[in-house]
């Protein structure tokens, strides 16, 4: 629900919401207040698998702040629930399951320069009942501090999934449902784009590499140390070692296919970033060439095995060698080259 009418969604292969509350509000869907009736909306099918909602959304009149325990979404499989509460002001929410957590100093409002919407991530498991509340839809801020909250779901009243509020007013600009599975801000976004790409692609292949059974990546690699290669800064190379960086370089996609573009080819450009570290460099360069062996050998056996969606195409490696006295890290870089071939108008599988 991209801030249409719910019961009417865009696009394909999304399934409507039931409920008749609220109305539109420029692009956004409003819903209270002092012209839009209140109420929810709700999938109709019952929910028997892990869920995962995103939900971003403001409280656009001081008059109309939602009260205290007003829901306003909700994961409910039958035997665990998960809500989503005003606290009754623009500053605070509740996460409600067998316990409450809250998140503080919120800006529901909007009345900061430059505020945008609050988003919130709820997920919950169906057979353990473990639920999760990511606030803007991410683990942890700029200083390390941690945003989520973890709790166990209550005691679930009948299966629905639904959003909305019958107090007060909140204006809604984008709800993403599923009932594929309870997925972390690293595991499912918003964008079927960067899902392909960034989420399946590069932390895919980092998945691979973290539960590798071979000698190096499983002893002497730190899983803490295998990680996307956001900052490849000579500092934060060198902060773990050894250490191994995957870095998307590039994406290109040269061939449409059919009308409308309903199927794209793409190709990746990965690199590999091995480190390793030592006063000996002959050493540290010959232990990271039994990592980045270790890293062909997983990702050549285990990645681009979906002949006509999903390829392996080509790789090469540059090794690094010591040019300065002062050396003492060595860095072997490993790129690979993927092909895959896409269709956009649908949601993939994050697998």
């Amino acid at each position: 629900m991209d801030g249409n009418d719910p019961t009417i969604p865009t696009g394909t292969q999304n399934l409507a919401f039931l409920g008749s509350a609220g109305e539109a509000s420029g692009k956004n869907w409003k819903i209270g207040g002092d012209v839009a009736t209140n109420g929810y909306y709700t999938l109709a099918d019952p929910l028997t698998t892990d869920c995962t909602l995103w939900i971003a959304f403001s409280y656009t009149q001081s008059i109309y702040i939602p009260a205290d325990g007003t829901v306003i979404a909700e994961i409910d499989n039958g035997t665990f629930q998960l809500q989503l509460q005003s606290d009754g002001t623009t500053s605070g929410l509740k996460v409600v399951g067998a316990t409450t957590e809250t998140f503080s100093g919120l800006d529901l409002g909007m009345t900061d320069i430059g505020a945008i919407p609050t988003v919130v991530r709820l997920t919950l498991n169906k057979t353990t009942g473990a639920a999760k509340a990511y606030l803007f839809d991410i683990e942890q801020n700029d200083v390390g501090d941690i945003l989520s909250k973890s709790l166990t779901g209550g005691t679930g009243a009948s299966s629905n999934l639904d959003f909305g509020n019958n107090n007060g007013e909140v204006t809604f600009y984008a709800v993403y449902v599923t009932t594929m599975g309870a997925f972390t801000p690293d595991e499912m976004v918003t964008s079927n784009y960067t899902n392909v790409t960034l989420i399946q692609t590069a932390f895919g292949i980092i998945d691979v590499l973290k539960t590798a059974s071979t000698y190096y990546l499983k002893n002497v690699v730190d899983p803490a140390a295998i990680m996307y290669g956001y900052d490849i800064s000579s500092n934060m190379a060198v902060l773990y070692t050894p250490a191994v960086h995957v870095l998307i370089r590039r994406i290109d996609s040269p061939d449409m296919y059919s009308l409308a573009g309903s199927s794209a080819e793409y190709f990746f450009q990965v690199e590999v970033y091995i480190v390793t570290k030592g006063t000996d460099y002959r050493n540290c360069y010959r232990e990271g060439m039994a990592i980045l062996g270790e890293c062909l050998d997983e990702l050549y056996s285990k990645t681009g095995l979906k002949g006509s969606t999903d390829s392996l195409i080509g790789h090469d490696a540059r090794l690094d060698a010591r040019l300065d006295p002062d050396d003492q890290v060595c860095c072997h870089v490993l790129n690979l080259r993927y092909m895959r071939r896409v269709d956009l108008s649908r949601r993939a599988s994050t697998s």
